[in-house]
């Protein structure tokens, strides 16, 4: 993949390995046996199963992940003197929303900015298919949209289209092609979440062997 230039491109998935490393610190820092790296008090939780509002809720994190949802009243054994306390303000706190299917690029909007208007409006990951950008500008440019997104605040998991060009080349043909070998490549890289949607039913139908192709790259 470094004819690609991905040499040095992170996936969001680190976060799986950093979760890993950090769990027995977190079961420390939940059972009261570690200080908290930052406490938020005074908030109203919002519990999404439930279908209810808690009041007076501290959350308790440690590296970056949440470690204990308690109740304020509870939370002084998960406070050390280097641990951030903010007060909330009787704000409500609520999980992320995840947008499963998403094209960043017909927003009209790089994906930095497009990190922030999602983040304010209270979408904290995406999955993104930048099929758009790649049939109008190939391999480079699905590379440095790639290379922006996965580098913002926003959690973008980027997939590989699956469709360059959207049919057969004798109908539609914008000029690239991302061929099963191409795909392949992508996916081993680590860069990319998963493949994304397949438009192009018409060559699944009549069974198309390339179409195909990229399809059974999927078998576990």
């Amino acid at each position: 993949m470094d004819k690609h230039g991905l040499k040095g491109l992170v996936f969001p998935r680190w976060a799986i390995g950093k979760f890993l490393e950090t769990l027995p610190q977190l079961v420390e820092v939940a059972s009261g046996l570690r200080k908290a790296d930052l406490v938020v008090r005074n908030v109203n939780l919002v519990d999404v199963a439930g279908g209810r509002v808690v009041e007076n809720v501290s959350i308790v994190a440690y590296s970056g992940f949440i470690a204990a949802l308690v109740s304020a009243s509870d939370d002084e054994v998960y406070i050390g003197h280097s641990t951030m306390v903010i007060n909330g303000g009787g704000s409500y706190a609520a999980p992320g929303f995840i947008d499963a299917h998403v094209h960043v690029e017909t927003s009209f909007l790089r994906p930095s900015e497009f990190s922030k208007l999602a983040l304010m409006h209270g979408t904290t990951m995406i999955v993104t298919d930048p099929h758009n950008i790649s049939n109008a500008g190939g391999l480079k440019h699905l590379l440095a949209f790639t290379e922006e997104a996965i580098r913002q605040p926003l959690k973008v998991l980027v997939q590989v289209p699956s469709c360059v060009p959207p049919t057969i080349s004798e109908v539609d043909n914008p000029g690239y092609t991302l061929s099963v070998k191409d795909v392949e490549e992508l996916l081993d890289s680590g860069l990319f979440h998963s493949l994304g949607e397949f438009m192009n039913y018409a060559s699944v139908v009549n069974r198309d062997s390339e179409t195909l192709g990229k399809i059974n790259l999927l078998k576990p």
